[in-house]
């Protein structure tokens, strides 16, 4: 299934900035879910000493009830401290995520055939979506955002299958910068609202598409080029 193409530079822009919505993904998302067990203490018995004639046998150690463990899933990707990452999303322990996302990016980074990057933001930015699909080669999306109204949105993959204006179309190419340890161009996506973009490899089925608005170019250039790869398991 091909992913839909955007028809304009702007509609991408707009459609940054006034959704949350995963771009282009038709079919279901692929959901993480945690399972959380809580042990029950387990009861021990003491018996009771009958008075005998015969020596009293020495009494058998038992160990303790262990308190019962406690958790608190936290399903929605909304402003937080930076949490410890669990032991299954240590790969991913760089990336601007919560610990079942990171989760979901390590799952990701295993089935998917290209590299998978994730952004490295500041403590006011959290990951607010993330979707993949496995036919064509495989795509994967991840929005982000902050309390400013900032945006990031980043495209992996064969997330456009071609060189269709509406996927890459700028207002003006603003030179070379870095997407992680990957070379691209800084384009002007948009002047009104203003958006920059980071286009790598583009129309291939592994490219990476990066789009930012409510950012300063200096902060985007350098945001784009502190994106991380993260390692297949």
């Amino acid at each position: 299934m091909n992913h839909p193409m955007v028809s304009s530079a702007r509609s991408r822009a707009v459609a940054l900035l006034l959704t949350v919505a995963v771009a282009g993904c038709s079919s279901a998302q692929a959901t993480p879910q945690t399972i959380y067990v809580t042990p029950s203490p387990v009861a021990t018995e003491s018996a009771a000493a009958t008075p005998e004639p015969t020596p009293t046998p020495t009494p058998t150690p038992t160990a303790e009830p262990s308190a019962p463990a406690s958790a608190s899933p936290s399903a929605s990707a909304t402003p937080s401290a930076t949490p410890t990452p669990a032991a299954t999303s240590s790969g991913a322990s760089a990336c601007t995520a919560t610990p079942d996302l990171k989760e979901f990016l390590v799952k990701s980074a295993s089935l998917l055939s290209f590299d998978v990057y994730c952004a490295v933001l500041p403590s006011t930015w959290w990951m607010q979506n993330i979707a993949y699909k496995l036919p064509n080669g495989g795509m994967l999306t991840i929005a982000y955002k902050n309390a400013s109204g900032g945006q990031i949105e980043v495209d992996e993959g064969n997330w456009c299958p071609s060189l269709a204006p509406g996927c890459w179309t700028s207002v003006s190419n603003l030179g070379a910068a870095n997407f992680g340890d990957r070379s691209g161009s800084l384009h002007v996506v948009s002047s009104s609202p203003l958006m920059y973009g980071l286009w790598v490899s583009p129309g291939t089925t592994h490219d990476y598409h990066m789009l930012g608005a409510g950012m300063t170019q200096a902060r985007f250039a350098a945001w784009a080029a502190a994106m991380v790869k993260v390692p297949k398991p």
